[in-house]
C-alpha cells in the first residue's frame, strides 16, 4: 500500500527496537487513538505480555501473535474499523487493535502479527461477530525481535482463555515514539547519500512521549 502522509514511529524495547508505520489515511480512528496513547505516556514504560502461538492457541483458526498493553490516563476508545472497509490485511508484522465487542478497542491495547493471520481479518472465524479486528500499522524493522517474544517462555496456570499465553517476563517498551513524515517521489528512485536525500523525511509534527 502506497502511504505518501506516512505516521511512523518506533519502540524501544529491552528486546531491541521495533519500527513501525501507520495508516492514517486508511484506518484513522485506529491510528488516532494508538497516537494518542503513545503522546500521553501511555506507551512509556508499558509491556508486551501475551503471546498466542501453535502450543497454546485455544481459538481455531490458528493465529501467530504478540500483544502488548500501555497505560495511558485516558485512553480512548472507538468505533471498530474493519479490514472490509479499509483494505489492511492481518498480514507478518501488521499492527492491530485488540478488542472484545465492536467499539471497545484503544489505543492501550495492541497485537503485533508474527506471521500471516487472515482469521482476524473480517469475514475472518477468529471472532464470533465476523468482523475481526482494526488493522491500522505495519512493523518496518525490528520483526526478528517480535519473533523472539513470540517464541518466549510462558506462565503455567489457569487464566481463561489465555491460559498458558502469559509471559513470564514481560518484555518491557521502554519508551515510544510517533511523527508524522511527508514522503516525496524520491523514495521510489535509488540515490547515494546527500543532503538532499536525508531530507526526505521532513518531520512535521514530531511527538515523543516523555
Amino acid at each position: 500500500m502506497k502511504n505518501e502522509h506516512q505516521m511512523i514511529g518506533h519502540f524501544e524495547t529491552t528486546a531491541g527496537r521495533i519500527e513501525f508505520e501507520l495508516f492514517p489515511g486508511a484506518a484513522p480512528a485506529s491510528c488516532d487513538t494508538f497516537v494518542h496513547s503513545v503522546r500521553s505516556g501511555g506507551w512509556d514504560d508499558a509491556a508486551f505480555v501475551r503471546t498466542i502461538r501453535e502450543d497454546n492457541d485455544q481459538g481455531r483458526p490458528r493465529i501467530d501473535v504478540v500483544q502488548a498493553m500501555g497505560h495511558a490516563p485516558d485512553a480512548r476508545t472507538v468505533e471498530h474499523e474493519s479490514t472490509e472497509h479499509t483494505g489492511l490485511r492481518h498480514t507478518a508484522g501488521t499492527m492491530s487493535l485488540a478488542r472484545a465487542d465492536p467499539g471497545t478497542a484503544s489505543g492501550d491495547h495492541v497485537f503485533f502479527c508474527v506471521r500471516d493471520s487472515p482469521a482476524l481479518d473480517a469475514g475472518g472465524d477468529r471472532q464470533p461477530d465476523g468482523r475481526g479486528f482494526a488493522a491500522f500499522g505495519r512493523v518496518t524493522r525490528g520483526l526478528a525481535s517480535l519473533r523472539g517474544i513470540h517464541s518466549a517462555e510462558c506462565v503455567d496456570g489457569d487464566e481463561g482463555y489465555a491460559a498458558g499465553q502469559m509471559l513470564r517476563e514481560p518484555v518491557v517498551i521502554i519508551r515510544a515514539v510517533v511523527a508524522t513524515a511527508v514522503l516525496d517521489d524520491l523514495l521510489d528512485k535509488v540515490e547515494t547519500p546527500s543532503e538532499s536525500s536525508r531530507g526526505r523525511h521532513r518531520l512535521l509534527n514530531q511527538g515523543e512521549s516523555t
